[in-house]
């Protein structure tokens, strides 16, 4: 993969005129493609959240 093969996407997303939100912008080789990211419903971990506590809820996500 060159800078120049994925210099396009990267041209794109620069831009004033692109207002894409929620999207990823997948780019190999001149190939391009969007992947969506989706929010899950919001979890009320607390403030006192251990990294333990955030692994189990995206553990029981899948």
């Amino acid at each position: 993969m060159t800078p120049e093969s994925i210099a396009p996407g990267d041209a794109l997303l620069a831009s004033q005129n692109y207002t894409g939100t929620g999207q990823v912008l997948v780019a190999q080789g001149g190939r391009f493609a969007i992947d969506k990211v989706q929010r899950s419903e919001v979890v009320d971990l607390g403030s006192a959240a251990l990294p333990e506590d955030v692994h189990e809820l995206l553990r029981s996500s899948h």
